[in-house]
């Protein structure tokens, strides 16, 4: 089953009366480590639901992210990939102090990768929401909400190329006021992006002219256009 959603599917397990909280996202594998899906699991009430927190020790289970909730990191978004034995890619807002970063990681086969910035460089404001999906070939596409301190926010999109995440690509206009992106790549090759305005849902699609193979040096990033005005509801 792909997983694609914010709180994903797996096993949330709720205790009202207990007393301690024990909560874990974490990538779950067989005895020979073989990846079998990715679990979110807690034992608070939904309304109060921490799932960074490691709860119990156990031989096939792979925390990400175990000081998450002390750091006060976001939800993770999930996708798994449908290309490369379902091993799931993980984006979320992680706090730096002061407002929130965009933050990745994926399975390895052997274990998560180091967590690391989307944006080489984040700049000010929050980077939230995050939404990912996956071409044909395997390759992902990330999406997510820039948030500055004042002013709209911005819809921003990004393609992992063979090591590091694209520079973002403003997809929203700059007074539109975006939120709650979506993501899809349609057999033909575009990318359709969903999100919220101020007047309503706003759909764009966009098109990448790649080279036949893309690297960390060349980026299909200036081919990128929006090849249709928003389409609104």
């Amino acid at each position: 089953m792909s997983i694609a959603r914010r709180l994903f599917a797996v096993a949330i397990v709720a205790g009202c009366c207990a007393s301690t909280v024990r909560a874990e996202v974490a990538a779950e594998t067989d005895v020979f480590g073989t990846y079998l899906r990715t679990v979110v699991s807690s034992n608070t009430p939904a309304k109060s639901l921490k799932i960074w927190s490691v709860g119990r020790a156990r031989p096939t289970r792979w925390p990400l992210n175990p000081a998450g909730d002390s750091n006060g990191d976001l939800a993770p978004y999930v996708a798994e990939n449908p290309v490369q034995g379902r091993w799931p890619w993980v984006a979320w807002s992680r706090s730096n102090g002061s407002d929130y970063d965009l933050a990745w990681s994926r399975w390895t086969g052997r274990g998560w990768s180091q967590v690391t910035m989307v944006e080489a460089t984040p700049g000010p404001g929050n980077a939230l929401d995050p939404a990912m999906t996956f071409d044909r070939d395997g390759r992902p596409y990330l999406v997510w909400v820039s948030k500055p301190s004042s002013g709209p926010s911005q819809i921003y999109v990004s393609v992992f190329l063979a090591t590091r995440w694209m520079a973002p690509f403003r997809v929203s206009e700059p007074i539109e006021n975006g939120g709650d992106p979506s993501i899809v790549i349609p057999q033909d090759g575009t990318i359709e992006i969903t999100y919220t305005t101020n007047a309503g849902p706003v759909t764009r699609v966009l098109r990448v002219t790649r080279p036949w193979t893309i690297t960390d040096d060349i980026t299909p990033f200036g081919m990128l256009s929006v090849t249709s005005g928003p389409i609104g509801n």
